[in-house]
């Protein structure tokens, strides 16, 4: 490979050149920064960064909307928002193609979308192909997050830069109820992402569940993609193997998987985040430990790029900070 060593790890993203460490606040690899400690120093925000057309740092906004707390989780096992929000108050036309991100954390990959503005295509290698036939059509972004204080300043960020009325975040916890939020929207949802969700090591805590599986079936029409990727190898086989057992009959796999250049197979390291490693509460569950096999027909292989082209927070951090590969998986909605 022509290019360094970082940028040929598997699952780096498209968007290029390898970040210089004066852009993003950085450690060495002894002493590694943590995830929240990069977002709150603006490393997401450099002049290198996916995020840069945001101007989120430029503008002076990246604590915009008030402070943001120590996230907490406990709300995952409480109840969710029962009433669908008024689609014509968020949205200039919510008959456009929708794209949601399901627990979308501060926000960026929801800007991203709507600062694009159109349905993304395929992308692999340098070159693209239509999602379906909703490709390049003017859509709607929609986040989806339990925190508050991270929706408020997120709909904050999207007004500052000229995107409410193609943008929006709405509080919810999508557990119990990611139906009675979307089923209500006019238009299609083109494309769904469900992205490093944290690595709870409790069953009773993944946020991929048999009934958000359901959810999701319900919600997709045919042709629509699901988008699903963690720098955490259990966590993402969790994912996908919620899919291929409860949800055979709904998604495949698409067919980007079945091209050798675009895939790769897990190496056997732990990449688990040495900060997320603390916070572990007993031991990893069996069904957890066990996730490795069986993932994928034929056996892991997970894409090695971002086949959106959109980047998120965690992705950045996982790939250009702490040099972690993604794992990510994308379904394509089918008759069934």
């Amino acid at each position: 490979c022509a290019r360094s060593p970082m940028q040929c790890r598997p699952g780096h993203n498209l968007w290029q050149p390898t970040v210089p460490a004066a852009n993003y606040i950085t450690r060495s690899q002894s002493t590694p920064i943590a995830h929240t400690t990069w977002l709150r120093g603006g490393g997401a925000d450099g002049p290198s960064s996916p995020f840069s057309v945001l101007r989120l740092a430029e503008d002076n906004l990246l604590n915009a909307g008030g402070a943001v707390h120590r996230r907490q989780y406990g709300g995952l096992l409480a109840e969710g928002t029962s009433e669908p929000p008024d689609w014509t108050e968020l949205f200039e036309d919510p008959t456009r193609p929708l794209i949601v991100d399901v627990g979308c954390g501060a926000g960026r990959f929801v800007l991203l979308a709507a600062w694009l503005g159109k349905v993304p295509h395929i992308v692999c290698g340098g070159s693209t192909a239509p999602v379906h036939a909703l490709a390049g059509q003017p859509c709607n972004a929609l986040g989806l997050e339990q925190h508050a204080q991270l929706v408020s300043r997120a709909n904050h960020w999207a007004s500052a830069q000229g995107l409410a009325g193609r943008c929006a975040f709405v509080a919810a916890n999508v557990k119990p109820s990611l139906t009675a939020v979307l089923a209500s929207y006019p238009g299609p949802i083109a494309v769904l992402a469900i992205q490093y969700p944290d690595p709870h090591y409790r069953e009773d805590r993944h946020v991929v569940t048999p009934s958000l599986v359901a959810d999701c079936a319900q919600l997709l029409s045919e042709g629509s993609l699901l988008l699903l990727a963690s720098d955490v190898h259990a966590t993402a086989c969790h994912m996908t193997q919620m899919f291929t057992a409860h949800a055979r009959a709904q998604f495949q796999l698409h067919p980007l998987h079945g091209k050798q250049e675009a895939v790769f197979e897990h190496d056997g390291r732990d990449d688990i985040d040495p900060y997320i490693s603390k916070l572990r509460a007993g031991p990893v569950q069996p069904a957890v430990a066990e996730a490795g096999t069986a993932v994928l027909e034929g056996g892991e292989r997970w894409l090695m790029h971002n086949p959106l082209g959109l980047a998120t927070e965690r992705e950045v951090f996982a790939q250009e900070i702490t040099h972690r590969s993604v794992y990510r998986t994308l379904l394509t909605r089918t008759s069934g």
